[in-house]
């Protein structure tokens, strides 16, 4: 995005000036508060909103020049609200696109068993199903599955898990972020929990009244928040936030006795998080550091309760 402008109502913006770049296949979430312009940034994207002024372009093309059904085809959309289409079966609501898109009825078939494998759905039970028979979990999951039936290379995604429970929320969160892994997409994710931002981004926007005010990688904007409004949303899950910003290297310490070093290792830019894991999992207080230029490092509890300030 160039500049990008919005104005609903003549003179007063929406969105102010919005510049943003996204690389091919990370994972981009957008926050803010409610009406920060956040979900209409995400909109202009597949032009279900269209720009008052500034340049959005995908792959160098601005999308202006791309026929906005054309546009949307190749760009996989999930909603809140599912959207799943009520009188159609699961494997007809996953093969839609495809079939929109001229996909032969084998091939259809065979992504639909595919997706539904991949989202943990067994294709014998839950493809003729339709959506009133599912759970709010198994419409989400279906509507991930649908968004990336036809192979789209953009997946967006807007507050895709905020109407489940609690319970469920997390576990779809957890198999997201397996997917991601799989799939390698270009990702760009609304939502306004920053505990959710931070499990998923390679790098968070942090909006407020139109504007961007600050983007970049988790542990960027942990270190160095631009201004109390940034530091503000960081401080909403404070320790949780630190455990997933910082990396091994981050609470790494020498190792202050003779003879061997810990058995277990940990990798330096591993998140904070996986070490803490790692020990309780283990049993264990302390992990040597690898991938340093420095020999005889460890990473414990006692480094990681002073870096977190706990």
């Amino acid at each position: 995005m160039r500049s990008v402008c919005k104005e609903f109502v003549k003179g007063i913006r929406t969105l102010d000036d919005i510049c943003l770049h996204v690389a091919r296949h990370e994972f981009v979430v957008l926050i803010g508060t409610s009406g920060c312009g956040k979900t209409t940034t995400m909109k202009m994207i597949n032009k279900l909103v269209q720009p008052t002024s500034g340049e959005i372009l995908i792959d160098g093309t601005n999308i202006s020049q791309i026929n906005a059904i054309e546009l949307r085809r190749n760009i996989g959309y999930v909603i809140q609200e599912i959207g799943l289409l009520p009188h159609m079966t699961v494997a007809q609501n996953i093969a839609l696109v495809p079939e929109l898109k001229g996909w032969p009825v084998r091939k259809r078939e065979e992504r639909v068993e595919e997706l539904l494998s991949l989202i943990g759905l067994d294709p014998a039970l839950y493809k003729k199903k339709k959506p009133s028979q599912l759970s709010g979990g198994q419409k989400q999951r279906v509507g991930v599955a649908r968004a990336l039936a036809a192979d789209p290379e953009i997946i967006l995604m807007d507050e895709p898990f905020g109407a489940l429970d609690p319970i469920t929320r997390i576990q779809l969160q957890d198999e997201l972020v397996r997917l991601i892994r799989r799939v390698k997409k270009t990702i760009v994710f609304v939502t306004h929990d920053m505990e959710e931002a931070v499990k998923f981004a390679d790098k968070i926007v942090i909006m407020d009244a139109g504007r961007i005010v600050q983007a970049g990688s988790i542990q960027e904007i942990f270190k160095n928040p631009k201004n109390d409004f940034v530091r503000n949303f960081f401080r909403m899950h404070d320790v949780y936030n630190k455990l997933r910003a910082m990396k091994v290297e981050d609470a790494a310490v020498p190792v202050l006795f003779d003879g061997p070093r810990p058995q277990h290792g940990i990798d330096a830019g591993e998140p904070l998080s996986r070490a803490l894991g790692v020990m309780l999992e283990r049993g264990i207080n302390c992990l040597f550091v690898r991938g340093t230029s420095e020999e005889n490092l460890q990473v414990t509890f006692e480094s990681i309760y002073r870096i977190t300030g706990q």
